[in-house]
């Protein structure tokens, strides 16, 4: 592990004191993108085992399957320490032992002493949330995006087709998405009225709203890996 004064080391203790009882994940990592710590919501966030040492270890080394994407997460922090400021990138993987893709914004931050001189970083995440233009007036909590949603009344198709006719897409444009004829689409959204009795896509949209599907995005639409903001 990259080597520390006595008052780098004192800075950092510090640091793991104010992160220890936050209710978001929280983490340090050294120069060299080895860990030195992560707080309880950090170990949940990543899905590491209890019994895991992680001081000392590089993202590469864990026992998670996020660790596929190290190279991309080792970038971030160099691009943190190279710019001295806070830096964002959208992670997508299994987060918190989830089944489903989610994507999340990770921040990191550069640490530096009183000298200057960088330390490393400290990151945390969270997941992205969506807030209209209504929601903010109506000053409704902002939702998450979701790849799965609790119904039993559609297939994956439909709700491909929902998802992409509350982008009030056309029939023809829904299909190239789908990869279904025109026809097929219209025969599947008339069979989506059917199913909730409604008759239009205003009215689908407006029930998607009072459902809560209208944060669903189709999980083919998420890869794994990082976007850098």
């Amino acid at each position: 592990m990259h080597r520390y004064t006595d008052n780098d080391l004192n800075y950092i203790n510090a640091l793991i004191c104010f992160m220890e009882n936050l209710n978001e994940p929280w983490g340090i990592k050294d120069l060299e993108s080895k860990h030195i710590y992560m707080n309880n919501h950090a170990i949940r966030y990543t899905n590491t085992p209890p019994n895991f040492d992680i001081e000392g270890r590089k993202d590469n080394e864990f026992p998670a399957a996020w660790a596929e994407i190290s190279d991309e997460l080792q970038d971030h922090d160099r691009l943190t320490e190279k710019r001295k400021q806070n830096t964002a990138i959208i992670e997508t993987h299994y987060w918190n032992g989830e089944q489903s893709l989610r994507p999340y914004i990770s921040n990191k931050t550069p640490l530096f002493n009183k000298n200057g001189r960088c330390l490393g970083t400290a990151w945390t995440s969270r997941e992205i949330t969506m807030l209209s233009p209504i929601e903010l007036i109506n000053k409704k909590t902002p939702s998450v995006l979701v790849t799965d949603i609790k119904q039993n009344i559609f297939t994956k198709k439909e709700l491909d087709v929902i998802f992409w006719s509350q982008q009030k897409l056309s029939s023809k444009e829904i299909s190239r998405f789908v990869g279904v004829s025109h026809r097929t689409v219209e025969n599947k959204l008339q069979g989506i009225y059917n199913k909730i009795g409604i008759n239009s896509v205003s009215q689908l949209i407006e029930h998607c709203k009072e459902k809560g599907w209208d944060k669903y995005i189709p999980p083919d639409l998420l890869k794994k890996g990082v976007v850098f903001c």
